[in-house]
């Protein structure tokens, strides 16, 4: 079997569907925030806070690829009870909230014949070359 991740940004993934792939699973848009044009991430893996980034060398911002916020913001955030108070807090903050449009996990089921045009006797051969007998 073959999987891939479709970015719902980039397009639904109907190229790769096209060519056989079928969806298996389609996840939620997830909640930023953006800052001085930098979309930062609320929630996964590998997250720095803004204040160990700013503190840290400009490559390693860059190869963990995900930024996150203020830790006072985060301080403040934990203390809210209702979205309107968290959205109230971000923009005091200046952290205006975007929302990404999800991924699409795909999957092509393959068989050691599929797409193959050769005749039954080619394709036992084949079969016996790729199983090393």
């Amino acid at each position: 079997d073959i999987v891939t991740v479709v970015d719902r940004d980039w397009g639904p993934g109907d190229g790769w569907h096209a060519i056989g792939f079928e969806t298996i699973h389609v996840s939620a848009p997830l909640f930023m925030v953006v800052k001085d044009g930098i979309r930062r991430h609320l929630v996964g893996a590998g997250i720095k806070s803004k204040d160990v980034q700013s503190s840290g060398s400009k490559s390693n911002e860059i190869s963990t690829g995900r930024p996150g916020i203020d830790e006072h913001v985060l301080k403040e955030l934990a203390s809210m009870t209702t979205h309107e108070e968290a959205l109230h807090c971000l923009e005091q903050n200046e952290y205006y909230p975007v929302y990404d449009a999800g991924v699409e996990r795909l999957v092509m089921a393959l068989s050691n014949t599929q797409g193959s045009a050769a005749s039954s006797d080619e394709t036992s051969m084949e079969d016996s070359e790729w199983q090393g007998e």
